[in-house]
């Protein structure tokens, strides 16, 4: 990626946080609100247009959480459609594509790995 990074920070925020590293400083990029509170985990890219951002929309403390996923195409930040469930890691493929694990809704108590493909439409 030449020196491009991502920061993110999310928890327990309404507004989710990213920042993007140029080689020079650090600048803000704008990502979705989320009304209900919504936090990111993990952010990863292949390229300076192809980046991914993971983690739940909706608090701990209250119903099951939405798992949050966000790409990055070189513009804008776009929502994918996602299921009950927390992520918490992704890694992204050269093919545009991402693989992210985390736990899927709990059922009487009990907790669910879950692992996720996401591809973006180009």
């Amino acid at each position: 990626m030449g020196g491009r990074l991502y920061r993110r920070r999310g928890i327990g925020h309404s507004n989710v946080l990213i920042l993007h590293w140029n080689g020079i400083a650090w600048r803000q990029v704008p990502a979705p609100s989320f009304p209900g509170g919504g936090s990111l985990n993990g952010v990863t890219a292949s390229s300076p247009a192809d980046a991914w951002a993971i983690g739940q929309v909706g608090k701990i403390s209250g119903p099951q959480p939405d798992t949050l996923i966000l790409h990055w195409n070189g513009i804008a930040w776009s929502r994918l459609p996602g299921m009950s469930g927390t992520l918490l890691g992704v890694a992204a493929s050269a093919s545009g594509s991402a693989w992210a694990v985390g736990v899927g809704a709990p059922a009487k108590n009990s907790i669910t790995p879950s692992i996720a493909l996401c591809t973006a439409r180009k």
